[in-house]
This record gives structure tokens, sequence and C-alpha cells, in this order.
């Protein structure tokens, strides 16, 4: 049988979408759904937009619920309303969106071809009608949701039109299987009020009206307890399936198959709604202390939280009551755990469960304050990283080590960072050992669509500056990030570039220390870019590329106009680049100090020059290799994340492992660097022409134009002693025994983690700080060679057999001889030791 009549006869499994209400209390039951129908073989694409994915992804460990399950996708669509950041708090505003705005965009997504295989059914949230006028279209079969209770339905399905709010103590007529039970106090809030034209009372009822169209209706409940009532609502749709509880249901098949429980926070508590004695700041109104006798009888018998899980608090021997809102998922859980409740609903109710204990009907005119007394809660810091992935991985080890201090971090990155960070890093599940971490976003300001690649940077940097300063300013002042376990942000720690943030930090009152992640030799000559101007250095016209600078102090004698950053190349003063650094000198002493990932015996006659402007210097670095010092000093099996927002490719270490020691080349060009297609094949060539092994990372997006025909002497020579791949794990990579060297674009990051490995570098810079610190590794550290500006595949070849062949033995000593200097100033007593141990204090006493 030929190939084509084998995959003939393959079966694929059935493929669902699973669509929740952008509304946020179905999102755990129908994730949890989603889960169940991938456990029994199904292909699931669970359907989100944007706004609930962010916030999806905020408070649940999403990327390692994903893990388990190939068969299950993720798909975003737009609810067309505005970006993320947009309210959603206008009901009639975001209900109607739905069907105007949110359907046609729903129908493209079916019909457009997007979608990996044909579509067997939807299963979506009962409350979307429009999704029926959809599946008609395309003749697909719904099967809705309701993830409220069943009574909730029977209820609203009887009561056709608001009933006031008068006489709540009378029974309400005319709900079979309810008399005698459900009083109008018992109704929705929405239920008692004479406002016929209350957008969401308008919308539920149509939603209720439309149900009959599906072809099927999912309860979250089980037949024990509300099999009275399921002959009823099948008068409404009579295809009924009670799947519930949902949660347990999954839990049991995951127990059953031997596979994890991935246990997600209750999200709802933190987009939504607020739990008592677990409430966030917008959820309490009233006075702003709480009474002294009420403050100390809960240290004696009480535990305040922001929130808990539900599944962990339910399931405790210690538990033997539920105070509760009566969401329908909390009750499932209660009753599940055989947990008796007092109910204090909010929304939707449902009391016929619950009549008998229908206690409380006192509410207090006190109100408790969301905040503990401050002297009792570690220092909060703020985190804002310029939204690139040298910053954002630099930041994050400076995070945890001072989370490792015992510092509440609020790490705060771009909404784009975020996704990419979920979806390819394990920063969720890291950062799960520190309570006292928390992961913020914030919007760029850029669309959804935009590449934020390195030709195009200037683009973002304009928008942070235009839009993103308000929307920092709003999230500062708003209170949501403190709570009655956080204090509110005592300090922020933003990329210096990001001048704006300290206008927003003053004008909050908060003190804030910048921290550049670049070299402090290219900060030094950002900051002598006016002087440059002064002098005549710049601008300058034509190629005398190797005409010496004299005007940079530290750097006089070996500094040439090709080692300056590439935009002083322009010649025009009025270069967007040359305008965004030349603040530098004034921007960065605004701070209360400065941080550098650095170390004082490899940059100090500069830090020397930078202390003339900025004199509350923290010199850390390098931080990736203290954060690992920190760690062992912790556990010995703690190490490292990975905080890449490019998925790695782990199989280059089983065949570094294959290899010689020091006898592999790593290639490497960053996150950003792009070349045309000439470059490339003239690296390619290079490469293999120097009869040396080499490691290559190739980003799919790093050659400008398509792929060429490939010679077959390249094909062969990298099939002998060469490994291309998309993306490599950098530190491991570095640190391997098979690696004697790196060919790099001289990131900061990338030049360190060389450095403290010892691995002699070729420097081929692309652009900022990567023209200084080339210059930098080649003449001042003695580290490695210098071939920027040039791409030839004689001069790659002969440069390539320099570092790794004729001169390998000079360059190994200089490499190992500065790898031990850095070693030593992480060291109980090294200079990077105690100026983390400064900031530290400094920030505490802040």
């Amino acid at each position: 049988m030929d190939d084509e009549s084998d995959w003939s006869t393959i079966s694929l499994p059935p493929h669902i979408i699973v669509f929740p209400s952008p509304v946020g209390w179905p999102l755990n039951s129908m994730f949890d759904l989603a889960e169940l129908l991938c456990l029994s073989g199904f292909d699931v694409t669970l359907v989100l937009i944007p706004y609930t994915h962010t916030l999806l992804l905020r408070y649940i460990n999403i990327e390692s619920r994903l893990n388990p399950y190939p068969n299950l996708r993720l798909q975003i669509i737009s609810d067309g309303l505005p970006p993320e950041d947009h309210p959603r708090s206008d009901a009639k505003e975001f209900l109607e969106s739905l069907e105007t705005l949110t359907k046609p965009i729903f129908r493209d997504l079916l019909t457009s071809g997007k979608l990996i295989c044909d579509l067997s059914c939807i299963i979506s949230d009962g409350i979307m009608s429009f999704v029926y006028d959809v599946a008609d279209e395309i003749r697909v079969p719904v099967i809705s949701v309701f993830t409220l209770s069943p009574s909730s339905l029977l209820v609203l399905s009887k009561v056709s039109n608001p009933i006031g709010e008068n006489d709540e103590h009378m029974f309400v007529k005319g709900v079979a299987g309810l008399e005698g039970i459900l009083t109008r106090e018992d109704l929705a809030s929405m239920c008692r009020s004479d406002d016929f034209a209350n957008p969401f009372w308008n919308h539920i009822m149509k939603q209720i009206q439309e149900l009959p169209r599906a072809n099927g209706l999912i309860l979250n409940t089980f037949k024990s307890l509300d099999g009275s009532i399921f002959s009823r609502i099948q008068s409404i749709c009579p295809n009924l399936y009670a799947i519930g509880p949902i949660q347990a249901h999954l839990w049991a098949r995951l127990e059953a198959q031997r596979m994890p429980h991935f246990v997600k926070e209750d999200n709802t508590n933190y987009m939504y709604e607020g739990v008592l004695m677990g409430a966030k700041t917008e959820s309490i109104v009233g006075e702003s202390r709480i009474p002294l006798k009420i403050r100390k009888a809960t240290k004696e018998r009480g535990c305040v939280v922001v929130s808990a899980l539900d599944v962990h608090v339910l399931g405790h021997k210690a538990v033997g009551g539920f105070l509760t809102d009566c969401r329908w998922e909390s009750v499932v859980q209660s009753v599940v755990e055989g947990v008796p409740m007092v109910c204090f609903p909010r929304v939707f109710r449902c009391s016929h469960l619950h009549s008998s204990i229908r206690s409380i009907k006192y509410h207090s005119q006190r109100v408790i304050n969301n905040r503990m007394d401050q002297d009792v809660l570690p220092p909060h810091v703020l985190i804002f990283p310029l939204p690139l992935q040298g910053p954002v991985n630099s930041m994050f080890k400076l995070a945890e080590l001072l989370c490792l201090s015992g510092l509440h971090v609020t790490f705060l990155v771009t909404d784009n960072i975020h996704t990419r960070l979920l979806k390819y890093s394990d920063i969720q599940s890291r950062f799960d050992s520190y309570p006292g971490f928390r992961l913020e976003t914030i919007s760029d300001g850029l669309p959804e669509d935009h590449p934020r690649s390195g030709d195009r940077l200037m683009e973002m940097f304009d928008s942070l500056k235009t839009k993103n300063k308000t929307l920092f300013h709003d999230l500062l002042t708003s209170g949501k990030l403190s709570s009655d376990s956080r204090r509110p942000v005592s300090c922020i720690i933003a990329d210096g570039i990001m001048g704006y943030t300290c206008d927003v930090a003053n004008d909050v009152g908060i003190p804030i220390i910048f921290v550049r992640t670049i070299s402090a030799c290219c900060l030094w000559v950002f900051f002598c870019l006016p002087k440059l101007i002064e002098s005549g250095e710049l601008p300058f016209a034509g190629n005398e590329l190797d005409t010496p600078i004299k005007s940079i102090p530290g750097m006089e004698g070996f500094f040439r106009r090709r080692d300056l950053p590439f935009f002083c190349r322009s010649g025009n003063l009025s270069d967007p680049n040359l305008k965004l650094y030349l603040p530098e000198s004034t921007e960065n002493p605004r701070a209360h100090g400065l941080i550098l990932n650095t170390f004082d015996d490899l940059e100090g006659p500069i830090l020397s020059q930078i202390r003339t402007f900025c004199p509350n210097l923290y010199t850390i670095g390098p931080l990736h290799s203290h954060l690992k010092y920190k760690l062992t000093g912790e556990s010995s099996s703690s190490v490292p994340s990975t905080n890449s927002m490019w998925k790695e490719d782990m199989s280059c270490i089983t065949w570094l492992d294959s290899q010689p020691p020091k006898s592999v080349l790593y290639v490497s060009f960053g996150s950003l660097a792009v070349m045309t297609k000439e470059q490339y094949m003239e690296f390619w060539h290079g490469l293999v022409n120097s009869g040396s092994r080499f490691l290559w990372v190739v980003r799919p997006d790093s050659v400008t134009s398509d792929s060429t025909t490939i010679p077959p002497e390249l094909t062969k020579g990298t099939e002998e002693r060469g490994y291309i791949i998309g993306w490599a794990p950098q530190e491991e990579v570095l640190a391997h025994g098979a690696v004697g060297g790196f060919l790099t674009h001289s990131g900061w990051n990338s030049t360190l983690e060389s450095l403290i490995e010892g691995v002699p570098m070729i420097c081929w810079p692309y652009f900022l700080d990567q023209q200084v610190n080339s210059r930098f590794v080649e003449e001042v550290w003695k580290l490695g060679l210098d071939m920027k500006d040039t791409c030839s595949r004689v001069i790659i070849e002969k440069t390539v057999r320099d570092l790794m062949q004729d001169r390998r033995d000079e360059f190994r000593k200089s490499a190992d001889q500065m790898a031990k200097f850095a070693k030593q100033c992480l060291m109980e007593g090294g200079s990077s030791y105690s100026n983390l141990e400064r900031l530290i204090k400094d920030i505490k006493s802040m």
C-alpha cells in the first residue's frame, strides 16, 4: 500500500470547540470540561478573548495545565472591544459587543480555515446565543453549558419580568418544584428591580429563550443533588447531560490515569468577585481602620488571606463550615467535601438548597480594611524591565534575588512579553516557590500584531513614552498592587532607558532605582554623547571608521568611530536613536541609585567615571551567576529557571555530549539580530571551511529572505561537524565541557554568560551596546576577537581558526583568569555580594 492510501485510512478524532463566556465565573468549569474531553480522546480548541486570556495567564499556571494535553489548543479571538486595558465594566456595551462584534469574528474563525482540522461540534456557554446562528450557517451541532445552578436556570425561565423590591419575604409562585421554598428575597438581584430596560436582565432572558436551539445542555450537577428538577428543565432542553461535579469528575479521571493534578487558583476571585476574608480592595467599601477588638480576635482565632484555593481549603480536615458567596462552583465543591455552608449570595442565588441555614440577615456597618499593619509586612518592590528579552531576562534574575531576601516583588511586563513567557518559559512554575512574587501585566501601547523586531524598536520606545506612561501611573494609583497581605509599592526598580518611570514615581511619591542591563562601558559612552557633540566628534561623515575617539574619558587610545553604537554613524543629530540616548547623563542621576549587571574587577575604571554622575552604584553582576550562587546556598537541588521567549531545542545538549572537550564553536546572534541571505551564506561557508565543529542557533525570523539552494559541500560539512537549531538553552550550552568558543552578537547578557564560563569569544555586533562590548572583549579584556563590520567567508574562516586552533591557549588563559575574578566577586565579602546586601538594606529603609 502506498503512502497516500495509508493516510486515507487514518481516522482522526472528533474536533470540538469549547467557547466559554467572556464573563469570569464559567472559565474554571469550562477549562475542566475541556480537559475531560481531551482525556476521552477528542481534539479540543479552547476559544478565549484576549482580555480573559490575559487574566487567565496571570492567575493560572496555564503552561502546566496544557502540557499533558497535546490535543488541547488555545485559540484567541477578539471580542471586538478596544485592547485589554478596556475595563469591560459597562454591561450594556459588553453584552452588545458579543452579538454585534464577537459574532462575526467567531464566524470568521470557523470559516477562514484557521482551525487545524474539521470541526465536529461546538460546546459554548449558554448565555451566548449568537453561537447558534454561526453554527447553523456552517451546519455544526452546538451543545450549550449552563454554568450556574440548575435551580437558577429553572427560576429564570419562569420569571419573565422583574418583580420589584417590595415584599421580599413573599413566596414566588409559578416555579414548579419550588413552591413554598422560594421567596422574592431569594431571586437574583436583577429580578428584584423595577428596571425593565436593564441590559443584563434582557440579555439573560434572551439567552434562556434561545436555549432550546441547542442540541443538548450540559449541567455541572448530579442527579442526587438536582434530580428533582431535571424533568422541568427538560421542558426547556430535552437532551440533558448532568456530568458534575465537573472538577471532581476531572480529578477522578486524572487519578485513574495516574496523571498529575494541576491545581489552578480560583481566578475569578481576582478577576470579578472577591471573597469574604480574602477580598481584594474593590470588594470592600467603608471605613478605613480595623477595630482593635476585631483585630485582636482575628489574630487569636483567624487567618485573613487575599485568596484561597477552594479545592484545597474545603478538602482540609480542619474545615467545618463555609461562609460563601454561593457561586455555583463553590457550592458544588463544598457539597463534594461535605462541608456545611452559610450563604451570603451576591449575584445569582440558589437558596432552595440552603434555606434551612439562611442566617445572615444583618449587614455590618463597619468594614474591614484590606491592609494589615504595615510593620509586619516586608517591603514591596515593583520591577519594570524594558520589554526585550535581554533586559527581561536580567531583571527576572534580580527579582528572584530579591525574593530570596524576603522582599515582596511585583514583576511588571507588557502583555506581549507575558504571552511569550508563558508560551516558552517555566516562569510561572519557577516563581511558585516564592509566595511574595506576583506577575503583573501592562500594555506597551502597540497593536497585537506589531513585530517588535530590532528594526522597529523606535516604534516601541515611542509608544512606551506616549502611552505606557499614563497606564503606569494609573496602575500605581489604582490600589490594585496592594492587599491585606501585601504593602503598597515601597520601591520601584525600572530600566533606566524608560526615564518617564521616574516622572511617574516622583508624582506618586515612591522612590525609584534605575537598572541598566547594558555594559557600564556602553553606558559611559551614552553619558559622553553630549561631550562628543560638543567636541565635534559627532556627527561625522565618511567611512573613516578607524579614526580614534578622544572625548570619552577612560577610552582614549583604543576607541574608534566604528566602536561607537551604530546610530552614531548616521551623520545626523536628529537621528531618533541618538535623541533617545542623548539624555542619559541627566536622566539616570535622577534615580535614588543605579543597578548595573557587572562587577568591579571587570569594569572598575569605567565605573569610577560613571560615579561622577551617579554616586550610588550597585554593581551586583553577573546576575545569572549571582542567582546560581544564592540558590546553591538555599538548596543544592535549586537551578535557575529559563526565561526564554523562544522554544528551546534541548537536543543540542545530547549532540554536545557526543563531542570532544572544548571542540565546539557555539554560534548565536541573540534574540533580535537579523541578517541577509547573503550574510547567512557567508557565515555558513566560513564555519564549514574552518574545519571546526559548530552548534549554530538560527532563529526562524533571523534571515530576511527566503531560503536558497544549499550547496552540497555545506550540507556535507554540517552533517559531519555541525548542528543547527532554532534556539538553545544558552547558559547550559556555554557551561558544557564540549564548548570551546562563542561566536556572538556581543549582547551584554551573552558576554557575561560566556565570561563566567571561561569561553573565549568572536564578536559580530549588531546594534546599540554591542559595538562597544566587542571592542572591550578584544582590546581591553583580551577575551577574544572583534569581527565587526565584515561578513566575508574568508575572514570568518580565519577568525574561527584563530580562536579555536592557532591562538586557542592564549585566549583560554585570559578567559579562565577573568572567570576566576567573576566568581570571586560573588562569594561572601566579594564586591557584588556586598553590593547586593547594601541594595537590600537600602530598599528595606525606604
